[in-house]
C-alpha cells in the first residue's frame, strides 16, 4: 500500500478509523486485515494514529515497503514451499513402498496436505498478527 489519503471517521484508543477510496492495489494489499469494506468504492482502514488526527480529519496514510515484502513472502512463497517440500518428501517415501506411478498421487496428496498446514499456520499467525504494529497502515500526516 503506497501512501492513501482518507478522512477519519472514528477513534479508538490509539488506533484511528479512516475511510479511504479503495485503489486498484487493494486486491493484494498483505495489510487487508486492517481493512474493512464499507462498500465496492469505500473501505474503512484501522491505522496507528501516531500523529493525533481527530475525526473529520483528511489525513495520508503508509505502509512500509519492507512489511509489504515480509508479507507477501509469508502469504506466496512460504505455502509454495510447503507444496514442494510435502511432494518431495512424499514422493521419496512412498515410492520404494508403491511403485514409481502411484507414488507421485501420494506425493500430490501431502503436497498438498502440508500446503493446507502451512496455509491454517499462517491464518493462526495471521490472529496474532494483528495486534503487530509492523504490518498495520500508519497515519503519516493530517493534510
Amino acid at each position: 500500500m503506497p501512501a492513501e489519503e482518507g478522512i477519519v471517521t472514528g477513534l479508538e484508543g490509539p488506533y484511528a478509523l479512516v475511510k479511504v477510496v479503495r485503489s486498484a492495489g487493494c486486491a493484494h494489499c498483505p495489510s487487508a486485515a486492517s481493512c474493512h469494506l464499507e462498500s465496492d468504492q469505500t473501505m474503512i482502514i484501522k491505522a496507528q494514529n501516531s500523529v493525533g488526527a481527530k475525526v473529520g480529519q483528511r489525513v495520508q496514510l503508509f505502509v512500509a515497503p519492507r512489511s509489504i515484502l515480509a508479507a507477501s513472502f509469508l502469504l506466496y512463497l512460504l505455502p509454495l514451499a510447503g507444496l514442494m517440500v510435502g511432494a518431495l518428501v512424499g514422493k521419496m517415501l512412498f515410492s520404494p513402498v508403491v511403485g514409481s506411478q502411484l507414488s507421485e498421487f501420494f506425493a500430490a496428496g501431502i503436497g498438498l496436505g502440508v500446503m493446507i498446514a502451512v496455509f491454517v499456520g499462517l491464518r493462526l499467525y495471521d490472529r496474532r498478527r494483528k495486534s503487530n504494529k509492523r504490518f498495520m497502515p500508519q497515519i503519516i500526516q493530517v493534510l
